[in-house]
Formats: structure tokens, sequence, C-alpha cells
């Protein structure tokens, strides 16, 4: 058959070979082209899974930081240069506004215990002519002119009470002096 082909070709002046090969590279042209569509889609795809793990590794290193203590970005520490335990002088926070940076205090004396007394009054139930407020541990405490040693005790232990408790207390001594 074949070479009725070529003789058909021939005789009718149409070359059957050419246009048979031309016809062939149009549809090999066509796969040509599904084939360059199917990897630009294989390169989209494989753009997107890479922003996909991205963002997913965005999400979990946001998902980290989801409470506001998490921008705490200073955190004190407190040490000491004596024998005492610095959180038994000192207690230290930092604020979100702290300004990063090493600070220094100096503790030049810890409080005590004190007593007070004042001159001696012949009685405990004798009026002290005085008035004012004193501040008794943070507490107010109101003296007027008619208080005694007696009353100003009573005051002075009655602010030391309750869950705001002064922490001081007050009491009345005879003081017997040899004459």
């Amino acid at each position: 058959m074949s070479g009725l082909m070529g003789i058909s070709g021939l005789a009718s002046g149409v070359n059957w070979s050419n246009i048979i090969t031309q016809l062939r590279e149009l549809e090999y042209k066509k796969i040509e082209l599904v084939q360059n569509q199917q990897q630009t889609a294989r390169d989209r795809l494989s753009a997107w899974q890479s922003i996909n793990t991205k963002l997913l590794s965005l999400k979990t290193v946001a998902g980290k930081i989801n409470e506001p203590a998490d921008f705490n970005l200073f955190s004190p520490t407190v040490s000491s240069n004596t024998s005492k335990d610095p959180e038994d002088l000192l207690s230290v926070t930092a604020g979100t506004s702290a300004s990063r940076g090493s600070y220094s205090i100096v503790i030049n004396s810890l409080a005590a215990a004190e007593k007070l007394s004042s001159v001696s009054y012949a009685s405990d139930t004798t009026a002290l002519g005085l008035s004012g407020d004193i501040i008794v541990g943070g507490r107010t405490v109101v003296i007027s002119a008619t208080d005694t040693l007696s009353s100003l005790r009573d005051k002075i232990n009655a602010v030391n009470t309750g869950t705001n408790a002064s922490k001081v207390t007050a009491s009345c001594r005879r003081d017997i002096r040899s004459r």
C-alpha cells in the first residue's frame, strides 16, 4: 500500500508524507501544551504548599505567645551581698514598660522593733490635753484633748485588728521610782 501512496502523491502533486508529518507535529504540540500546563500547575501547587507550611509554622509560634504575660521581656532577679536572702530584704517586679538595665538598691539598715515612752503621768486616767492624728503602722489614730493614756492605748491596739492590722501594740506601765 505504501507504494500506492507514494505513487498517488507523485501523480496528484500533493506531498502526503509532508502533510501527515505536519499533522503529527500539530498533535504533539497539543500534548506538549498540556504537559506545560501540568508542570505550571505542579509548580503552583508546590508554591502553595510551601506557603502553607510557613503559615502553619507561624501559627505554631504565635500560639506560644497568646497570653499578655508572654510579652514580659524582662524578668527581674534579686541578689544580695550579705548573708540575708535577697527575698527577705526586697521584692522586685518588672512592669510592661520596664527599661532594660541593671539597677542597684542599697539598703542602709533594716527596720527594727521600737518602743516609745512619754513623760511620766501620775495616773493613766488623767487627760493628756493633746489632740491631732498619728499614723501607727499605716493606720490613722485620732487623738482628742480628753484622751488619757488608757484610752490612747486602747485606740492604738484597736487599729491592730482585722485584715489591715497595724502590727503595733501599746501598753501602759507604771514606773516606780525610788524617792
